[in-house]
Parts: C-alpha cells; structure tokens; sequence
C-alpha cells in the first residue's frame, strides 16, 4: 500500500448504508485517482470520503455512469459533507458523462472549495469507458439538447464558483 501511486475504483450501485471506516487511515502516497461512478448521493460521499483520505492526490477522474433511465439520486436532500477535507495539492479535476446530476454538483462544489491550488476543471458530457488502467475511450455522443443543458448547469451551478486562476473547459 505505501507504493501506490495511482487507483481506479468503481461505485456502479447505489450504496444503501455507507460504512465509511475504510477510510479512517490516510494514503499519503496516492496522486492519482480515477473513479467510475453512479452518481448516487452515498456514492458521492463515499467520494468525499475517500478524497479526505488522500490528501496529497494531485488529480482526480470521475466517470459517471451512463444514464439507465432509472434515478437514482433524491431531489433537496440536505448532504453533512466530511469535515477537514483538505486537498492541498490537488490540481486537476475531469468529469466524463456529467448530466447535471444534483450529488455530482455538488460534490464538485465541495471539492473547489477544499482545493485551494486547483488549476483545471473539465467537464464533458460525454460518457467515456474505461478499457484497462488509464484507458478511457469515448463511447457515445450527447444529444445536443442534453449537452447544452449540462453546459448551462456547469457554468451557473460551478463555474461561478470558480476562483480566476482555475481554468474552467467544457468539452
């Protein structure tokens, strides 16, 4: 464990009662991580936690998982992020197959704020497949409509958030 340097996990259902002890131990040599994700709220506080375990990670990589149809996050629901996530050093931050997805947004909220030395955000709507460790291929197009409505929550919901320095893409 003390030479990983880089760790792509997946959270593809919805966790109905997070246990969050596997991150009561901090990963002070991972840099890297890339998350395949439904974007469920305990999934994006399992997230949360697992970010406030890797303290010195310089980027992150989330995925959501193509939309099935099927919901599977609540409307106004009232989210206790962790306290003292401190991500000093983290820099980048890409979001693949963003549909304006309440937790994901504001698990991005949290996470600019936690970051002080971010210089990057992305955001695609495009859904991308991991094909083997740091591997992504695009899989599908978005609908026009689809993407522009991402496009708009990104910028009022994140983007104004924003402090100048971080450069803000969406692609």
């Amino acid at each position: 464990m003390k030479m990983i340097k880089k760790v792509s996990l997946t959270f593809l259902s919805p966790s109905k009662e997070p246990n969050f002890n596997l991150y009561a131990k901090k990963f002070t040599v991972l840099k890297y991580i890339n998350l395949y994700v439904l974007p469920s709220w305990n999934n994006v506080l399992a997230v949360a936690y697992l970010l406030q375990a890797t303290p010195y990670v310089t980027r992150l990589r989330l995925e959501m998982q193509a939309y099935s149809g099927e919901q599977h996050h609540l409307e106004n629901v009232q989210v206790s992020w962790p306290e003292g996530i401190s991500l000093q050093k983290l820099r980048l931050i890409l979001v693949g197959g963003f549909a304006a997805q309440p937790p994901v947004i504001e698990l991005l909220v949290c996470l600019v704020g936690a970051a002080p030395g971010l210089k990057f955000l992305t955001i695609n709507p495009r859904y991308h497949q991991l094909k083997r460790m740091g591997i992504w291929v695009r899989e599908k197009d978005v609908a026009k409509a689809a993407r522009d409505h991402a496009w708009n929550v990104a910028r009022e919901a994140i983007g104004l958030k924003l402090p100048p320095s971080v450069r803000f893409a969406l692609r």
